[in-house]
This record gives structure tokens, C-alpha cells and sequence, in this order.
């Protein structure tokens, strides 16, 4: 038990009217400071009286065990029963209770968890705060509790999806017509406005609800193809981790509206996998190979996040690829690449999708969004919204904001698609 701030001011109060009633002989003052003497016992020994209240107060459950994706948040809910009142002490980052503040008899919180980094989260005991009913004291103390939380990747949902797509056998074997953003009959998307912008094509619904303009965008029949450009660099495991999965949501993507896929993975100006005119199979196979081998392997084991058979299924899978698919096979020289680029987009107008972390990779995404505007193609950037959660200071995450604001805007002057609403909202569909 130790004094709250309130409590220093009335012992010290009292060390003053001691002093002053010795000092003066003043009788008043002495018989103020035993009154004040006589209150700070009593709320001591009312603080006792509630700490052993609080020690036998029950919590329903006692035991949890929840899995949840890391980044997404999760709830569940505790009934709190105690004779007395009493405050919830959590100082992790990944849990927070709602109130925090338990009043008698009977009180349900609820329990808000989101970890950032994938990982096994733990916590044994509760931390409480209970203090006498004028504040002066107060005391700490714990009460068991049995919590568990498996936080998954947040590629775990995306290799899920993958595999309901090869089971399935719902992938197209890539040498049937695709479909690209056009003046198709199938809706994709709404966007918001930009300059140029066919106002025929206004969704007025969206408009309305935004109080911006959006436009519809719609895929039409195309022989193109989807290439995906994919820098493995984080800033640290939080974007690395949402890299991955936006990766494996591209692939996803792009194998599910039925386009052939070139996939290059890199590593700055090294290239680690240069596949082009891959069926949809092929693709999704090669990306989960590489998700497996350079990603999840490392940090779990296979059969903690799936179930037997899809476990297998991925085993086969990254034993079929073979870790010689992933050897750097050249340098990436970024005159050289844009020239064929170049040369792709003039007979096919594709679709490009980069991920990666934008900051890391700043120059080379500016040349790309460049030379793919002057040829006419489409391009979407995929990339960790919050790249300062990964900074190691308050300096570094505001240098780091203020970094990506302007990059942000610089390519928005490129009109280049950012994180497009329709891309979003699948990202968002497996979560």
C-alpha cells in the first residue's frame, strides 16, 4: 500500500500541522492534525478491508483461448463479481478492457485484443488498483487468469484462399482471354475522381455516400496479363508481414479474374524469381512455395497453423517448387528492365501490381509509375499503410510519416492507384 498524490498532500499536511502545534503550543492545531491522523488510519484500514474483498473476487471465464489474425482485432468479454470496487491495470500494447473501472456487485467488460506481430500472447494474471474510498491510498495486486492468444500471419487467410482455389480447381489454366479495367460490362470497382475521368461512368450511389465523386471501373475481355513486382525489403516484421500478404492477395487476385501471371520477386536491384506467363496454378503454387520457404518457415510450424491435410498439401507443394526457384538468378538493372517493360505494355496492355514498402524503394517505383503513365498501362501500388509502426523511435516514426505523405503525393500527381477502394475491400474479404 503507498500513498496516491492526495495522500502526499495530506501527510504532509499533517508533518506541517505537527510541526506548528509543537512550534506554538497551539491546541487547535494539535487536535487538527490527530483528526487528520485518525482519517488516514481509517482509510488504511478501510483500504485492507477492500483488498481482501478484491482477493476473492471471481472472473467468468477464467481460461481463454482465442486465435485471431495479427493486425485485425478480436473481442471477447469477462463478468467481473466482487463485493467492492476495483480498477484494471494492463500495460500491453495488444490488450485493452472497456471499462477498466469494475463497480459491485456484477460488472461484464469487454476484452479488446489486437497484437500487431504474429507470435503465441500470454497473460497469467490481471493487475488491479484499489483504493480507499477518499483516494489517499492505494494499493496493487493480481488476480489469475488464464489467457492465450495465437496471433497467425496476416498471409495465413490468404494461403487458405489459395488453397480453396487449387482444391477447387476454380484457377484458369491462363491461355483464355482475361479481363482489365475497360468499358466492360462486369463491375470491378468505384474509384474516386480524377481529372479526364469519363463522368458517364460517375457511381452516384458511392458519390452520395462519400460526398465525393467516384467512378465505376469495369473489366473487359483482353488478352493481357497481370505482372507483379514484388520487393521482399521491410522496414521491420509489422510491414513485412503485411507485404507478404498483400503478395499472396495480388496472386489471389489476379488468378481469380482469369489473367496469365509474370511474377518478379526482388530484393533491391537483385532479382530472386523471374517467372513470366504463368497460368494461374503455376502462380499461386510458386507464391505459396515462397511464403513457405522464406517466410513462414522460420517462425512456425506448418501443422501449428493448418490442419493435417492442408499442411501436407503445402509441404508438397513447396517440395515440388524447390528452393533452386528461388536462387537470385540477376541484377536487376533498371534501364534494362524498364526497356522491356516498354516493349510488353506496347503489345499488351496489362495490369501491373507493386507491393513492397515504397519508402525502401522510393526511386525505382517513381521511374516504373513514370514510364507505365507514358505507355498508357495500369498500375496499382500495394503497400504497408503505417510503415512508421516499424520505427524504433517517435523521431523516426514522424520523420517516417512525414517521408511517406509526400511520396504519396507524388505518385497520386502520376495518377498512379493507390490502394485502390475495390482492392481494399478484398484484401479485406478474407479477414
Amino acid at each position: 500500500m503507498r500513498p496516491t498524490s492526495r495522500g502526499w498532500k495530506i501527510i504532509i499536511i499533517v508533518a506541517m500541522l505537527l510541526a506548528f502545534s509543537m512550534l506554538f503550543s497551539d491546541n487547535i492545531l494539535t487536535i487538527c492534525s490527530l483528526l487528520l491522523i485518525v482519517l488516514i488510519l481509517t482509510m488504511l484500514l478501510h483500504l485492507m478491508r477492500k483488498v481482501d474483498k478484491v482477493k476473492r473476487a471471481v472472473i467468468e471465464p477464467s481460461a481463454l483461448n482465442l486465435k485471431l489474425v495479427a493486425g485485425n482485432e478480436g473481442k471477447a468479454f469477462l463478468k467481473f463479481r466482487s463485493e467492492v470496487e476495483f480498477k484494471i491495470d494492463v500495460n500491453e500494447s495488444w490488450i485493452s478492457f472497456r471499462p477498466d473501472t469494475m463497480r459491485p456487485l456484477e460488472m461484464i467488460a469487454t476484452l479488446s485484443l489486437k497484437p500487431m506481430l504474429s507470435g503465441i500472447y500470454e497473460l497469467t494474471s490481471l493487475k488491479l488498483r484499489v483504493c480507499d474510498s477518499l483516494e489517499f491510498f492505494q494499493a496493487h495486486l493480481e488476480i489469475p487468469i488464464q489467457l492465450k492468444l495465437e496471433a497467425y500471419p496476416r498471409v495465413f487467410p490468404w494461403i487458405s484462399e489459395a488453397l480453396n482455389l487449387l482444391e477447387g480447381a476454380r484457377v484458369g489454366s491462363g491461355d483464355a482471354p482475361g479481363r482489365r479495367k475497360g468499358r466492360g460490362l462486369e463491375y470491378l470497382w468505384s474509384r474516386e475522381y480524377q481529372v479526364g475521368d469519363d463522368i458517364s461512368f460517375i457511381d452516384w450511389k458511392a458519390t452520395a455516400r462519400h460526398q465525393k465523386i467516384f467512378v465505376k471501373e469495369f473489366l473487359e475481355e483482353t488478352y493481357g496479363s497481370t505482372k507483379l513486382i514484388y520487393d521482399v525489403r521491410a522496414h521491420g516484421p509489422i510491414t513485412g508481414d503485411e507485404c507478404s500478404a498483400y503478395f499472396l492477395s495480388a496472386v489471389t487476385f489476379a488468378s481469380k479474374i482469369g489473367l496469365p501471371i509474370s511474377i518478379i520477386i526482388k530484393n533491391g536491384n537483385k532479382v530472386i524469381v523471374n517467372r513470366e506467363n504463368l497460368n494461374s496454378a503455376e502462380a499461386l503454387k510458386l507464391a505459396i512455395a515462397y511464403i513457405m520457404e522464406h517466410y513462414l518457415a522460420a517462425k512456425w510450424n506448418i501443422y501449428e497453423l493448418f490442419e493435417p491435410k492442408s499442411a501436407r498439401i503445402l509441404l508438397k507443394i513447396s517440395k515440388e517448387i524447390g528452393s533452386k526457384a528461388f536462387m537470385r538468378i540477376a541484377e536487376l538493372r533498371l534501364s534494362e528492365f524498364l526497356k522491356r517493360l516498354n516493349e510488353v505494355l506496347r503489345n499488351d496492355k496489362g495490369l501491373i501490381i507493386y507491393i513492397g514498402c515504397i519508402l525502401i524503394d522510393s526511386d525505382f517505383v517513381k521511374d516504373l509509375a513514370a514510364e507505365i503513365s507514358n505507355l498508357g498501362g495500369d498500375i496499382i501500388v500495394l503497400f504497408p499503410p503505417k510503415p512508421w509502426l516499424d520505427a524504433k523511435s517517435l523521431e523516426e516514426a514522424y520523420l517516417m510519416y512525414q517521408s511517406n505523405e509526400k511520396l504519396l503525393r507524388a505518385l497520386e500527381k502520376m495518377r498512379v492507384s493507390l490502394m485502390p477502394g475495390g482492392f481494399r475491400n478484398f484484401l479485406t474479404q478474407r479477414h
